[in-house]
């Protein structure tokens, strides 16, 4: 017990030297970046790691601090979040699989605590984005390493991740079976969950995290000044408190790493998934029409939608009659995707694969869940944007860059990032400028509406959301109005 008292005494929250120090905090640019290579550079000029144990040790201090951990204790989401139904990689309350990963590249390490009963207790498991092809690439190395062999393909995960190797992250602010399962918290004396995952993070902290050497590099108090400038506090890396003021630090994302990390996923698969629309044969024809269509715009009536030689063309596509919805005025979500020959399961990233609940096409009752709510497909969502809003961003910025398309320029003055959406949280902003740096150069977003408060559902409140001002709203009607116009011509 020793060790625990020690513990509960860093449950203070203490910032070292001035906010403005701390501005790079898990971001270092003087370091390369997490790759496969660096990886596998690092394993080569350590010949004597030759066991998983060593490794977390290597690794550079910023990227040891960016990392969840899964209890993978089955519990439903908070706010309704489904469970994964299949698991291929066990984890526990004390020995938690561990997801590392380096904000710049989104190159993540995962790995449990190779306890007695847990699968692939030796292998380092990694997931690698290319930024030239923008594709996903899951690897693997296998302890003790074979000589002339460590990083290689995996391919026994492709049923969960999809063929396209893609990631698995549950929708902001649920992320179920993992620490901090609540909005990154563990402090909530009201709330049961919270209190249960706080003993057994208690518990953790006491004892793997000083001892087991897979996770005691993660609380090192040298890493924790070095990088984040606070000294080490009981739930690191989650939240000190629950203090809901904009500007409390604790709200920082440097301390809500489940939130980080879905918004760098979403990022890099917009970027995949906008690859995939701008490769494909039917972009050029059908590329606005998919963007009118993925901004949830409503045609002017559904005469007009039917008269247009799109609708026409989708069937072809498809090869059946599209679905429409709002009375006629807007393409079903699944058949606009089908455009470019991508189903659901291939955008939205909060289950794996095949997961039965990617057949829902009804949220109404299940704000967290895949379906629509009204008129509105509650799309993943990262707390910051929906995988929608950053596509349609990428898709505006291509198309309006065109000269036949100069009419679309400067329609979108209020795309929404990061930065400005923060800039005035300043004891916050400190501490995370370089990561939201990085996230809006990867895309920023044009605000799609959403229902207020439909079957009693606020999705402000359960999803978080910042709210629809004019601005957006104008900026909408006239994005959705030019598109339309153009279509119709």
């Amino acid at each position: 017990m020793k060790n625990q008292s020690t513990l509960l005494s860093f449950s203070t929250f203490v910032l070292l030297g001035t906010l403005g120090n701390s501005a790079s905090a898990y971001i270092n640019d003087r370091n390369p970046v997490m790759s496969e290579a660096r990886l596998n550079a690092i394993i080569a000029a350590n010949p004597s790691a030759t066991t998983l144990d060593q490794i977390p040790a290597l690794l550079p201090s910023d990227y040891l601090v960016n990392f969840v951990l899964k209890h993978g204790i089955k519990r439903l989401g908070e706010r309704g979040h489904l469970n994964e139904t299949r698991i291929s990689q066990s984890s526990d309350p004390h020995a938690p699989r561990v997801i590392m990963w380096d904000e710049r590249s989104g190159y993540t390490l995962s790995y449990n605590g190779g306890a007695a009963g847990q699968t692939h207790g030796q292998r380092l498991d990694t997931l690698g984005f290319d930024n030239t092809t923008k594709k996903w690439k899951l690897t693997a190395v296998d302890f003790p390493i074979q000589p002339g062999r460590a990083v290689h393909a995996m391919t026994d995960c492709l049923d969960c991740h999809g063929a396209d190797q893609r990631p698995i992250f549950s929708m902001y602010p649920d992320w179920p079976a993992f620490y901090g399962s609540d909005n990154d918290e563990l402090t909530d004396a009201n709330d049961p969950i919270q209190q249960v995952e706080l003993r057994d993070y208690q518990n953790f902290r006491a004892q793997a995290a000083v001892t087991h050497p897979r996770y005691s590099p993660m609380f090192s108090a040298a890493v924790m000044r070095a990088t984040l400038n606070v000294t080490p506090y009981l739930t690191f890396p989650y939240r000190q408190n629950i203090d809901s003021a904009r500007n409390a630090v604790s709200r920082a994302f440097a301390f809500r790493p489940a939130l980080r990390l879905g918004i760098l996923y979403n990022r890099l698969h917009s970027q995949n998934i906008f690859a995939r629309i701008q490769n494909h044969a039917n972009y050029r024809l059908l590329g606005e029409y998919f963007l009118h269509g993925i901004l949830q715009c409503r045609w002017s009536s559904p005469q007009a939608h039917a008269a247009t030689s799109e609708l026409r063309e989708v069937q072809r596509i498809i090869g059946r009659v599209p679905r429409r919805l709002a009375q006629g005025d807007t393409l079903h979500y699944r058949d606009l995707l089908a455009i470019f020959g991508l189903r659901v399961n291939d955008v939205d990233i909060r289950y794996s694969y095949g997961h039965t609940g990617y057949d829902s096409d009804d949220a109404n009752d299940a704000p967290m869940e895949v379906g629509y709510i009204g008129n509105f497909w509650n799309s993943y969502f990262d707390g910051s944007a929906t995988i929608d809003e950053l596509v349609a961003y990428q898709v505006y910025q291509d198309i309006s860059s065109r000269m036949l398309n100069r009419r679309l320029r400067g329609l979108v003055p209020n795309a929404q990032g990061l930065s400005p959406k923060y800039r005035d949280a300043q004891a916050r902003f400190a501490f995370d400028q370089r990561f939201f740096a990085e996230m809006d150069a990867r895309s920023m977003w044009i605000p799609i509406p959403y229902p207020r408060d439909p079957n009693g559902i606020n999705l402000t409140e359960i999803h978080h959301r910042e709210g629809y001002p004019a601005t957006y709203q104008t900026q909408h009607r006239t994005l959705c109005a030019t598109l339309e116009a153009r279509i119709i011509r």
